[in-house]
C-alpha cells in the first residue's frame, strides 16, 4: 500500500503515518513492510514528486482510493480548491498517464454535494471534484464515487477523529458542562470501521456505468441524541441542561476562548438540534443491497459513551 503523506522534508513520512495509525489504535508492526509512504502534496503538480517517483507510481499502482481532502467547513471554495479540486485532477493525471492502461479510481465524496445550496466551500469543492471524476468516466476511466455522511468512532474502541464536527461539539459540551435542552432526535452516523469495510467491499463489485455512485447511509446507522445525553451524565461530570438563549451565549463564549472550536460556533445552530433528521432525496438502495451481508454493529448508548470516553481521554492527555 502506497500512502502519500504531506509533511516537511525533515520528517520521515513513514514515521508520521505510523504515529497517526498508533493514535487511532490501528497500527500493526507486522504490516509495516507492506507500507510505502512518499512525501507529497495534493495541491502541487504531480503531488510535488519528482518525475521518476511519479512515473514509478504510474507503472506500479493497480488501484487508487482517493480519500485525501482538506476537510474544513469555514474556508471558502477558493481556499480549498488547490487541495480538493486540483488534487483530484492530479489523481486523474496519475490514473491516466500510462500509455497502455488506466488505473481504476475510487473517489470518496460527501452527501453534502446533494444540498441545493452547497453552503460551504468544502461541499462546493467536492462537487467540483465529482464533476472531474464524471468527465473522466465519460472518457472511459473506470471509477466509482462514494458519498459519505458523518463518520463516527470505531464500533469497539470509540476512537474518533478529534477534529470531527460532532466530536468537537461533544467536547465543547463536556468542557462547558452543559447541553441544549432541544438536543433530541437522531443523527446518521457511519461507523468508521464499517465504512472502511464497505468501501473495500463495494470496490470489488463489477463496475457498471449506471451504478458508479453509492450513498453510504443505512437505516440502522442512526444515533439517538438521548443516548448522547445519557452518556454525558455517565462521564462523572456535572452536566446541566440549558435553554436556547443560554446555550448560544455559552457556545459563543467557549469558541471565542478556544479557536479550534470555531467550526462549532459557525456550523451548529439551534435549528440543527431539532427533532430528527431527514434523509432527503438520497437513494441508497444500491448500497444497502451491496453490503447486506456485512455485519452492522449496533449504534446505542454504549457506543455514545465510548465516543465521549475517547473525548475525555484526549482532553486528559493534553493536561
Amino acid at each position: 500500500m502506497i500512502c502519500l503523506v504531506r509533511c516537511a522534508s525533515s520528517i520521515d513520512p513513514l514515521q508520521r503515518l505510523r504515529q497517526t495509525m498508533i493514535s487511532y489504535l490501528i497500527w500493526n508492526e507486522n504490516d509495516e513492510y507492506r507500507l510505502i509512504a512518499p512525501c507529497g502534496d495534493l495541491s502541487k503538480s504531480t503531488f510535488g514528486l519528482d518525475e521518476q517517483v511519479f512515473q514509478s507510481l504510474v507503472d506500479q499502482v493497480d488501484l487508487i482510493f482517493h480519500c485525501a481532502a482538506n476537510v474544513n467547513f469555514i474556508l471558502s471554495a477558493h481556499q480549498l480548491a488547490k487541495d480538493n479540486v486540483f488534487g483530484t485532477r492530479e489523481v486523474l493525471r496519475l490514473a491516466t498517464s500510462h500509455p497502455s492502461r488506466s488505473i481504476p479510481v475510487h473517489f470518496i465524496s460527501t452527501l453534502s454535494v446533494l444540498s441545493s445550496s452547497k453552503s460551504n466551500g468544502y461541499a462546493q469543492t467536492k462537487w467540483m471534484a465529482e464533476c472531474l471524476i464524471n468527465q473522466a468516466i465519460k472518457a472511459g476511466l473506470s471509477a466509482k464515487i462514494y458519498r459519505l455522511g458523518l463518520i463516527g468512532p470505531h464500533s469497539r474502541t470509540g476512537v474518533a477523529n478529534p477534529k470531527d464536527l460532532y466530536t468537537l461539539l461533544f467536547a465543547a459540551m463536556l468542557g462547558m458542562h452543559c447541553y441544549p435542552q432541544i438536543l433530541q432526535g437522531c443523527r446518521m452516523v457511519l461507523l468508521v470501521d464499517l465504512t472502511a469495510r464497505s468501501l473495500v467491499h463495494l470496490s470489488r463489485l463489477p463496475n457498471h456505468s449506471a451504478e458508479h455512485v453509492y450513498h453510504l447511509i443505512h437505516p440502522k446507522n442512526r444515533m439517538q441524541m438521548d443516548a448522547v445525553i445519557e452518556g454525558l451524565h455517565r462521564c462523572d461530570m456535572k452536566m446541566r441542561k440549558v435553554d436556547n438563549d443560554e446555550w448560544e451565549v455559552q457556545v459563543n463564549r467557549w469558541c471565542d476562548q478556544k479557536c479550534e472550536y470555531e467550526c462549532v460556533k459557525k456550523c451548529f445552530f439551534i435549528e440543527q438540534f431539532g427533532a430528527g433528521e431527514s434523509e432527503g432525496p438520497v437513494s441508497n438502495a444500491e448500497y444497502q443491497a451491496a453490503v447486506s451481508d456485512l455485519h452492522l454493529p449496533t449504534i446505542d448508548k454504549e457506543y455514545a459513551y465510548r465516543w465521549l470516553t475517547f473525548i475525555l481521554d484526549q482532553k486528559n492527555s493534553r493536561v
